[in-house]
């Protein structure tokens, strides 16, 4: 199966979401994370966590603004070769 070009997560910046969109993003494919919370878009852009994840942000610097990025744009999708829906597991 080819590696999609680019790939977009919906509700992208959360507990699964953002786990996610990173080990893809380490294998090489390009994710937006797409969400509609702000703060975790610009907390992610900036290569942070927007919660504790054991071992997360080192591996969120290495791809953050090279093959990921987080965006509450949703004409991303226009662009997407496949997208990925999430829902949350927590509010907060």
């Amino acid at each position: 199966m080819p590696t999609p070009k680019q790939l977009v997560i919906i509700g992208g910046c959360g507990h699964v979401g953002l786990p996610l969109g990173i080990v893809f993003a380490t294998c090489g494919v390009n994710v937006v994370l797409l969400d509609i919370d702000q703060r975790k878009i610009d907390i992610v852009n900036d290569g942070r966590m927007p919660f504790m994840e054991k071992s997360a942000e080192e591996s969120l610097r290495s791809v953050i603004g090279k093959s990921l990025m987080a965006t509450a744009d949703n004409s991303c999708l226009q662009n997407a070769d496949a997208a990925i829906a999430v829902l949350g597991t927590s509010r907060g």
